[in-house]
């Protein structure tokens, strides 16, 4: 998490407010073992003002799509309201490093063959049930087995999954695989909620979940999915007992999709919302009103959301690797990041930050400037004559993708922009319904969960032709048995090559501010600003 920049001030209105629909897209450090740990991370301060029977309503650019972490459609984006329903094994602390929650700690085998966990002796599950190692395996046995699921191709690397007893889960691993496991847990793969629920095999867990099956310190009081839904969530029944004694100081939760950042703002303008997410090109218009004090909030660098541009590798014209790489010479990136984003997105040319992570590429760190001449050179040596084809950008991504858009015209690219909303099960890049997409892809802190995520699993960059270069290192880059440095310069080499065939084209890493009515304590310290999918476990509001 970035220690944030900005200013703070007061504000005491609140009305309610109803809401339409949104969409967006996103998809989210390695480590080998952890001690036991904690509840609240060390930077949280004391909520002694808090008012512990205050009610909130927060505001996010994203509609939920499910309560089901196995069958989240917009993994990343969404999980923002999974979060105070299911503790995680694990979570990522201000620097991308992995620290325990329901796992104290973890231990890969000394010939890479299994992960051990060890899991903390007092969690429970809202009902009262302990969160014990049968409960753990029966979660982590449906997220890599479930029809349609989110994390079946990425858990693949796990053979079988044991519980020896109550505090212990053994991960069966194939040879050389796994070691982004501990990252992975940190996200929905990690959720684990009370097999009960799913003990039918067709539940539908897209709106309700039973009684007492949450894990996390809020329980659900009510869901509407899709663009203008909202989840309400209310403090655990049995909150002094529950293991976080630092989270749940708000009594009751309401997080509500609001269509557009300006809708947003103009909400925390009003003191309609207690917090409202502002983030894209509208950041500069919420950070200037943070700063004149006019409005309460705090913004945020988020150098693990990458704004980029995917290309459908496979299809005609970009299955012609000059064509993409006339893309790539296009773009200008520092243009981008001063003219939409007022200087609030770093430029950059691949998947992590230049020196803000340990597997950023020290061969990419240098940005080449535009070069339209270049691009009108690959393009003619091409022999595709005029590149025709569609970019797809979702509303909050609108400003981006006009100016891809423009700056592909330039150069003799002949490219249509589709502005849509995107809802759950809608049209996506994924299944092919459109040749490129711009928008913000959430990394994973692993770059071997990131691969499988981006270019070789779920979204699939890299057509099948052209992945025999890639197989060595893709059998090296998940070896737990490898330390982080040496991990780091096989990606490396790994992102030298995706650069060259230039199958996404990274921008710039953004930014956010989060709006208040001025009553929000710990904002400073909410975890997961730096990627924007942010838990506000530890969040209070002040009595007015």
């Amino acid at each position: 998490m970035s220690r944030p920049t900005g200013t703070s001030v007061r504000r005491t209105m609140r009305r309610s407010i109803g809401v339409l629909a949104v969409a967006a897209v996103a998809l989210a450090t390695a480590a080998c073992g952890a001690p036991a740990g904690g509840s609240a991370p060390a930077a949280q301060q004391p909520a002694g003002e808090a008012d512990l029977n205050a009610s909130a309503v927060f505001a996010y650019a994203i509609g939920p799509s499910t309560l089901d972490p196995a069958k989240n459609v917009q993994r990343g984006g969404a999980d923002i309201y999974l979060l105070p329903l299911y503790d995680r094994l694990t979570r990522l602390g201000p620097k991308g490093e992995v620290e325990p929650m329901l796992a104290t700690a973890w231990e890969f085998a000394p010939d890479g063959s299994a992960l051990t966990l060890t899991l903390r002796p007092d969690a429970t599950f809202a009902d009262g049930s302990k969160v014990d190692a049968a409960a753990v395996k029966a979660n982590l046995d449906r997220m890599r087995t479930i029809p349609g699921g989110i994390s079946v191709q990425s858990l693949q690397v796990i053979t079988e999954i044991t519980a020896p007893d109550p505090g212990t889960v053994v991960i069966g691993l194939q040879k050389g695989s796994g070691a982004q496991l501990p990252v992975l847990f940190a996200e929905n793969t990690g959720m684990i909620m009370n097999p009960k629920a799913f003990a039918d095999p067709a539940a539908d867990l897209t709106t309700s979940i039973g009684v007492g099956n949450e894990s996390g310190p809020y329980t659900l009081a009510g869901m509407q999915p899709g663009p203008g839904g909202k989840i309400n969530y209310t403090r655990r029944a049995d909150i002094a007992d529950y293991w976080d004694k630092d989270a749940a100081k708000i009594a009751e939760l309401e997080w509500l999709n609001i269509p557009t950042a300006a809708q947003r703002i103009n909400a925390a303008q009003a003191g309609d919302i207690t917090m409202g997410q502002v983030t894209g090109v509208d950041v500069a218009r919420a950070k200037q009103l943070v700063e004149s004090g006019q409005v309460a909030g705090m913004f945020f660098r988020q150098p693990k959301i990458n704004q980029e541009l995917w290309l459908q590798a496979s299809r005609p014209p970009l299955d012609n690797v000059k064509v993409r790489q006339a893309i790539q010479a296009a773009i200008d990136r520092n243009a981008i990041n001063e003219g939409l984003f007022n200087g609030d997105c770093t430029p950059t040319i691949q998947d992590y930050p230049e020196g803000q992570h340990w597997a950023s590429s020290p061969a990419l760190a240098q940005i080449p400037p535009a070069d339209p001449e270049k691009a009108r050179r690959l393009i003619a040596e091409s022999g595709v004559g005029t590149p025709k084809f569609t970019l797809y950008a979702a509303e909050t991504w609108k400003a981006q993708g006009q100016a891809v858009q423009q700056a592909l015209r330039d150069v003799g690219m002949d490219v249509e922009l589709a502005v849509d909303t995107r809802t759950p099960g809608g049209p996506t890049f994924a299944k092919g319904d459109f040749d490129a997409q711009q928008g913000a892809f959430v990394g994973s802190s692993d770059p071997a969960q990131l691969v499988t995520d981006l270019y070789f699993g779920n979204i699939n960059l890299v057509p099948e032709a052209d992945r025999a270069p890639y197989e060595p290192l893709l059998a090296q880059l998940g070896d737990p048995l490898l330390s982080q440095d040496q991990r780091a310069k096989v990606f490396d080499e790994m992102a030298q090559m995706l650069y060259e065939g230039a199958y996404s084209v990274p921008m710039c890493y953004g930014s956010q501010v989060w709006l208040t009515d001025g009553s929000v304590g710990n904002l400073e310290t909410m975890p997961g600003t730096d990627i924007g999918l942010v838990d506000v476990r530890y969040l209070y509001v002040t009595a007015k």
